[in-house]
């Protein structure tokens, strides 16, 4: 499925072509299609952030006010 993107594109532009043509061409003009990165698994990341213990699970809440969380995000910083 090289040329599926560039076939609809194509096609919703008016243009009559087959999706072999397009293929064709992509190939003869040395070109390639990108492909798209998904999911990334970062080993040992489940195990790191299981190994964290969640106070809050051992509280129960009676009310409004009585849990309150955080979240600390690192940003990487050109130079830093």
């Amino acid at each position: 499925m090289v040329a599926r993107g560039s076939t609809i594109a194509l096609r919703a532009a008016g243009t009559r072509v087959s999706r072999r043509r397009v293929a064709r061409l992509m190939r003869e003009a040395g070109l390639r299609a990108r492909a798209v990165k998904l999911y990334r698994r970062i080993p040992g990341l489940h195990g790191f952030f299981t190994s964290i213990p969640n106070r809050q699970l051992d509280r129960l809440a009676t009310g409004p006010d009585q849990g309150w969380v955080g979240d600390i995000t690192y940003l990487k910083v050109a130079g830093a």
